[in-house]
């Protein structure tokens, strides 16, 4: 719409950002252009003056304060269709001296960084001033009628060089569930419709471990696994976000521009699932990312033949109380448990039956018990024996542990990473009154196995 290639301003001004202490000094202007917004203090740079010099002055003057530590953090460019425009220096200083005061020209306001009203702000604030605040340099440029903006863009001085538009799809997708492949095939084909990268992005650890690590759930599947489950379905790439108190404190409009700024320039779309909130204390939601010019597609919840909704919650207590067939359902695949391959005390060995003893790193386990399963590793899938409990005929210690007896296989097995798909349970651990009474025990269930071995 607007020729910037050969724009002149008619006009050039400031802005000027005092942060401190976790907020942001802005002004709600009193009279001039956007009179009773929001925003930073600045006006015109005079007839020889540079524009710091400018910057400190209306900060001066607006608020009778003196910025200190300002830095050129970005520019702007604004055509307006009356024909009015104007180009824009921003700075931001990391103090002030003085009080900020009501002056005739604008009130003084302090914001939390992760609640600055862009609401009552010009519609490019939401654009540039998240990313510029969390440390970025920038330039941008924008198209207005009056109050409504008809164009946009923004270019930051970023280290992610991708040019590749992005559909990203975002979630903690534990489990990686029906309903998180949902959401994840939804941004596979929508990518192809634009030509575009399809990009999964997850976290590590699960955001309630650091929101409420009291009450925070078992995890279905560890990072490793997960992202091996993600991948099964092919997206192009896939990011996890090392979530912490900081990432849970950003406004729902710098998380964003972190996306942006750090991992996806070109982001055009993000996949959520139903009512997916993000952002400090989950006020961020899918009309914040249209607010952002992103498309925002929610996918619905996805239910079973009775109606019921499939979460990751439902699927928990479904392993909890031992009903496998409902956590397959609702996941789409068998329940797994997954791990390295570590050394035991090898009383398995000793009694004809060498088990493989696993670090799992998931936490939900199924109850105590025996079942039949499946071990995968290199490519290989193999009938197993899964023992889960305390060993009660051997030790009886109550760390539960998870090993298994693989069908066929003698071959040395540390170090390799198995996955344990559970199909079936077939009986609960109790403690023998013998080795040799277990042993004869084992020798039953393997026969067992060998008669109907798990699918």
């Amino acid at each position: 719409m607007t020729d910037w290639e050969h724009w002149i301003p008619k006009e050039k001004a400031t802005l000027l950002f005092v942060v401190r202490d976790g907020k942001v000094l802005l002004i709600r202007k009193k009279r001039g252009l956007g009179a009773g917004k929001i925003n930073a203090p600045g006006g015109r740079i005079e007839a020889g003056e540079t524009p710091l010099e400018a910057a400190i002055r209306e900060t001066r003057e607006e608020l009778g304060v003196e910025a200190l530590g300002a830095v050129h953090h970005g520019d702007l460019h604004f055509q307006f269709i009356d024909g009015y425009s104007l180009s824009c220096s921003v700075f931001v200083a990391s103090d002030c001296i003085g009080t900020p005061t009501e002056t005739a020209e604008a009130v003084p306001l302090w914001f939390p960084l992760n609640a600055i009203p862009f609401d009552e702000m010009w519609a490019d604030d939401r654009h540039w001033v998240p990313g510029m605040l969390d440390g970025v340099h920038f330039r941008g440029w924008f198209t207005f009628d009056g109050d409504r903006m008809l164009e946009h863009r923004v270019e930051w001085d970023s280290p992610c060089k991708n040019d590749r538009d992005v559909v990203l799809a975002i979630g903690v997708f534990d489990g990686v569930h029906l309903g998180h492949q949902a959401v994840i095939k939804r941004a596979i084909s929508d990518a192809a419709g634009r030509n575009a990268e399809a990009a999964v992005l997850t976290f590590d650890p699960h955001p309630d471990k650091v929101l409420s690590p009291d009450s925070a759930p078992r995890l279905l599947s560890e990072p490793e696994h997960k992202i091996a489950l993600i991948e099964k379905l092919h997206p192009a790439t896939v990011v996890t976000l090392p979530f912490d108190d900081e990432w849970a404190a950003l406004s729902p409009e710098t998380f964003l521009a972190r996306l942006r700024i750090h991992f996806f320039p070109n982001l055009r779309e993000i996949v959520i699932g139903e009512g997916w909130r993000f952002g400090v204390r989950g006020s961020g939601s899918a009309a914040t990312i249209r607010a952002l010019g992103i498309e925002a597609v929610e996918v619905p919840i996805v239910r079973d033949i009775d109606g019921h909704g499939i979460s990751s919650t439902r699927i928990r207590q479904a392993v909890e109380n031992g009903h496998l067939d409902e956590a397959a359902r609702c996941l789409g695949h068998p329940f797994e448990l997954r791990g390295k391959v570590i050394h035991g005390q090898q009383i398995g060995r000793t009694l004809g039956f060498p088990t493989a003893n696993l670090d799992v790193q998931s936490e939900q386990f199924p109850p105590n018990g025996v079942y039949v399963a499946t071990a995968q590793f290199d490519d290989e899938a193999h009938p197993c024996l899964v023992n889960v409990g305390t060993r009660p005929s051997v030790e009886g210690s109550h760390e539960r542990n998870v090993e298994a007896y693989i069908l066929g296989i003698s071959r040395d097995l540390y170090g390799k990473t198995l996955t344990l798909a559970f199909q079936r349970f077939l009986r609960p651990e109790i403690r023998f009154p013998s080795l040799d009474a277990l042993r004869e025990q084992i020798a039953r269930d393997v026969e067992m196995l060998e008669c109907a071995p798990a699918k």
